[in-house]
């Protein structure tokens, strides 16, 4: 048995096969074309379509040995503050705003109430604002995290939950682990701890990669938390830095530290 992680990041989608024990039994990637297609000042866009194309090819590769075809569960990580507008099959609606999207600016400073202190532009909240502002979407349009997004297409289904730490630049209370009271009227999905069975791997996916057996989808997280998972960090006063296209540093303690 082996499972399966997979990481939407800023230039493609890997995908890690794990043993059991830890071991890697095989890793596969495919990079993205179209690294931002926004044409606004500040934006930074993705095609999610791309992702999936990216996805399915790395997933061809991988699933082509037979010996990587016992898989007992997917996770999927992305990069923090990532969102778009879907349609209730799953469809985008338009682009993914990605996590260094900066156009937001007066929609950040309407939602510091929300945080409990400054919100940056950068967070996923005041870009779903922005969106509702500037495009044309229903009131009832829903939004998905580009994990929650490639977890949908997984599952077949729009009816997918996010993880707390995908929600948190969303708005989520991280004492109730639920959205927060004070945000504005969204459609959202629901919200769990990483690490959590939600859902089965579609049956075409499973049938086209000839998988043995049913595959439990899993919650995910975003990917510095991914990383911070990862790094061995179990006991209160492990720290642990995570360098990609940003510097995340996160740590284990005992009481919350609070930094509006």
């Amino acid at each position: 048995m082996a499972f399966l992680g997979i990481d939407l990041g800023t230039g493609g989608v890997r995908c890690l096969l794990v043993k059991e024990d830890g071991g890697i039994r095989a890793e596969t990637s495919c990079g993205l074309v179209n690294l931002n297609v926004a044409t606004v000042d500040r934006g930074s866009e993705q095609d999610p379509r791309e992702w999936i194309e990216a996805l399915e090819s790395a997933l061809d590769e991988l699933f082509a040995d037979p010996a990587n075809r016992e898989v007992q569960a997917i996770a999927v990580d992305s990069t923090s503050g990532t969102v778009l507008p879907v349609a209730d099959d799953g469809a985008p609606l338009g682009t993914a705003f990605l996590y260094n999207d900066m156009r937001a600016q007066g929609e950040a400073e309407a939602c510091a109430a929300v945080f409990g202190g400054s919100c940056s532009p950068t967070f996923s909240l005041p870009k779903i604002l922005w969106m509702q502002a500037h495009m044309e979407l229903a009131v009832d349009c829903l939004f998905l995290h580009a994990t929650d997004y490639l977890n949908s297409w997984l599952a077949g289904t729009t009816e997918v939950p996010t993880d707390f730490t995908n929600a948190m630049k969303t708005g989520v209370d991280l004492e109730t682990e639920r959205w927060s009271g004070a945000m504005p009227e969204l459609r959202l999905p629901e919200v769990i701890a990483p690490g959590k069975k939600f859902g089965v791997l579609r049956e075409d996916l499973r049938s086209r990669w000839q998988l043995a057996g049913e595959v439990a989808l899993v919650s995910g997280a975003t990917d510095s938390n991914a990383a911070f998972y990862a790094s061995g960090a179990a006991s209160a006063g492990d720290w642990s830095t995570t360098i990609g296209t940003t510097l995340a540093v996160k740590g284990l303690s005992e009481v919350r530290i609070n930094d509006p």
